[in-house]
């Protein structure tokens, strides 16, 4: 009898064999946060951000407490103050994730159950596997997804998503830019824009890659911790499910 390897375990795997190719002082796991859960929504989503806050793992001074703070699917429910680092960035993936799978009104209020719940539906990655700082370095996260472009790849294949959110504008230093060039290569079609209905100076740029063998949009949106009223990010969350809906039916 041949037994399949759930994602959870081939991330795992990959991740091993991801973190003795490179020399990392903090190697953060991250993917498919709950796979039971995941499986189950209509389309799957994979959001793409830089890297994560290193404050938690440098606070850390036990090996005890270090060791839950590298993997970023666990890191991600809940911490000892019912609160994660970068709360606004996963108070807004969670909204965005609410709207996009359910078609529902903006959620203005969060709470930690609601995170949680809406965190567990999804898949988060990191370009960049080490620890960072509240403000990415850009340098650090081209060159790590150019030299490690092809885990990245693998990495995205295993989750394989519906649709590919690139969170983190920058022109040709965005993440979805990043991946274009590094990741995605020549495996690129259909590029385009695409009008905010509720900002008539911005457009949201967006390409199609493959992902075995499935054509797969890749948005490139606002990083999840951008700081703004209530009012625009009513209007970020509702541009980003009109995009959803649009580009995965095109």
């Amino acid at each position: 009898m041949v037994l399949t390897m759930s994602k959870t375990d081939k991330l795992n795997d990959l991740f091993k064999k991801w973190e003795s190719k490179y020399v990392f002082k903090h190697f953060i796991q991250d993917g498919i946060v709950d796979e039971s859960q995941y499986e189950k929504q209509r389309i799957h989503i994979l959001f793409v951000l830089r890297d994560k806050n290193d404050k938690e793992v440098t606070d850390a001074t036990e090996a005890t407490d270090l060791e839950p703070l590298k993997d970023l699917r666990k890191t991600l429910l809940v911490d000892k103050q019912g609160h994660v680092e970068g709360w606004r960035t996963w108070n807004n993936i969670a909204r965005w994730t609410q709207t996009i799978l359910d078609q529902s009104p903006y959620l203005h209020d969060v709470s930690l159950a609601k995170r949680i719940e809406e965190l567990h539906r999804v898949a988060v990655m990191n370009l960049k596997k080490e620890c960072g700082s509240s403000s990415s370095d850009l340098n650090e996260i081209e060159d790590a997804t150019k030299e490690q472009s092809d885990l990245i790849l693998k990495e995205i294949k295993i989750c394989d998503p519906d649709v590919i959110i690139g969170c983190g504008l920058g022109g040709d230093r965005s993440n979805a830019a990043l991946l274009k060039k590094y990741v995605f290569r020549d495996n690129v079609s259909d590029s385009g824009s695409m009008k905010s209905k509720n900002d008539k100076d911005r457009s949201w740029n967006y390409y199609y890659t493959a992902i075995n063998k499935r054509k797969v949009p890749v948005i490139e949106f606002r990083h999840p911790s951008t700081r703004c009223s209530h009012e625009k990010s009513e209007w970020l969350c509702n541009d980003m499910a009109e995009l959803c809906d649009i580009l995965l039916v095109k």
